[in-house]
């Protein structure tokens, strides 16, 4: 593993375990073994670190999403296939989706009309949600707010899982997605 990606992975897993505002860079430097020169080679500060971070974790989440997706089949099943590999990719990656989580609310409020926000994920639910709503099948509701409900419905019951409150069979998955396209359909 290189420099870069023990700082990325140190600074993951000091953020799972103490969360967003408790990570120093002294933390990271000691977890991830690295001189602080050898940070500042990389990033100029802690934001532009996490910033990079967020991009690259994104992009991640996005392709692992999206791979498979057929956009040519209805609004039903399209919001099946994303909101399915978005559980898939939740727990096989639940720190790098906590990060994200975290970062996002962060990045927000400095920077709301960033592009990041407009990443192929979002840009494919945007499309399930609008066309879903000119077939009147999905709520007249702003596309934030259906992503708020679908997707924090995902998210809630995969923290519930990770934190062994119960498991999750492919039966109860289906109902789960069942329930998240219940709460936004028309």
């Amino acid at each position: 593993m290189g420099k870069k990606a023990a700082i990325f992975g140190a600074t993951l897993s000091l953020i799972a375990e103490e969360g967003l505002h408790a990570v120093t860079l002294a933390k990271i430097l000691d977890r991830a073994d690295v001189g602080s020169g050898t940070l500042y080679n990389y990033f100029s500060s802690k934001d532009a670190l996490l910033y990079e971070m967020y991009l690259k974790l994104t992009e991640k989440m996005a392709n692992y999403i999206l791979s498979d997706y057929d956009d040519s089949v209805g609004v039903r099943l399209r919001f099946n296939q994303l909101l399915t590999r978005f559980m898939e990719y939740m727990i096989q990656n639940f720190d790098e989706q906590i990060f994200i989580e975290q970062y996002s609310y962060i990045l927000r409020k400095s920077k709301p009309d960033d592009s990041v926000f407009n990443n192929p994920f979002r840009t494919a639910t945007a499309q399930i949600y609008t066309e879903g709503q000119k077939q009147k099948v999905i709520l007249n509701l702003d596309i934030p707010i259906l992503n708020q409900i679908a997707g924090g419905i995902i998210i809630s019951i995969v923290k519930g899982y990770k934190s062994n409150k119960y498991e999750l069979d492919e039966l109860t998955k289906q109902k789960i997605l069942d329930i998240c396209w219940n709460s936004i359909r028309a």
